[in-house]
């Protein structure tokens, strides 16, 4: 446990991006692990849509495209990020993309938070197939089935995070934990606009290619998803 969160901390200290929760530093103080973060004066995504619940409001169209598109750009900041010392990509992948580790700040910032179960490549101890990690609403169909997944993964759980925000509703919920993980191996996507007609065509057409069953249909990286949905919000919310 206290190598894994030293390999943590060694990951997360080299993310530097606006929309990624720093972490500054670690150590042990009277053999008590410790990491300074930076603090976000705000609340996660989860949070945030509770409140609306409960006040029958919603998160109009181009909020949650914007949201959405902040989160992919941190995203793809991890997936592209190098070692500091040695210059090779360290191919941090997040694993576990959920509206829980999605910040909001007061401010109007959106930050991925929680790199605690991220991996990268040089860790030895690479996580063995069949172990999951992450929540299981929002893991991909290859990490459900535990095969070995990459930075797609994390591009399929931000889609779910989309479709969700866009349909009012969870995609892949189920009573138990072994229904649910099977519900994300079917990876049946209900349609949006049958949801709601007023999400445009194309919005749908971008939430289902992050959805793509077969990850070689899926976005490649999370750099090309948050340029569709930069573009979306640029013509339609200019």
């Amino acid at each position: 446990f206290i190598d894994m969160f030293k390999d943590e901390a060694k990951t997360s200290v080299n993310l530097n991006h606006g929309n990624i929760v720093s972490i500054f530093d670690f150590g042990v103080e009277k053999k008590q692990f410790f990491l300074v973060m930076e603090y976000v004066e705000g609340q996660n995504l989860r949070q945030v849509l509770n409140h609306l619940k409960k006040e029958n409001k919603y998160f109009s169209i181009d909020q949650i495209v914007y949201v959405v598109k902040e989160t992919a750009a941190g995203l793809d900041h991890a997936h592209r990020c190098l070692d500091s010392t040695s210059g090779r990509p360290l191919n941090i992948t997040h694993r576990d993309i959920s509206p829980q580790n999605v910040m909001l700040s007061f401010e109007g910032e959106v930050k991925i938070v929680d790199f605690g179960i991220a991996k990268n490549e040089t860790q030895m101890d690479h996580t063995q197939a069949g172990t999951i990690k992450g929540k299981f609403g929002y893991m991909s169909p290859e990490q459900a089935d535990g095969q070995t997944v990459d930075l797609r993964t994390d591009v399929f759980s931000l889609g779910i995070v989309l479709w969700e925000l866009l349909a009012n509703d969870r995609l892949f919920v189920s009573n138990s934990e072994a229904a649910t993980l099977r519900k994300v191996r079917e990876c049946q996507i209900p349609s949006l606009r049958k949801i709601n007609p007023s999400i445009p065509p194309e919005l749908e057409r971008i939430c289902n290619k992050a959805l793509a069953k077969d990850k070689s249909l899926r976005y490649q990286t999370a750099s090309a998803f948050h340029r569709d949905l930069n573009r979306f919000l640029n013509t339609q919310y200019p």
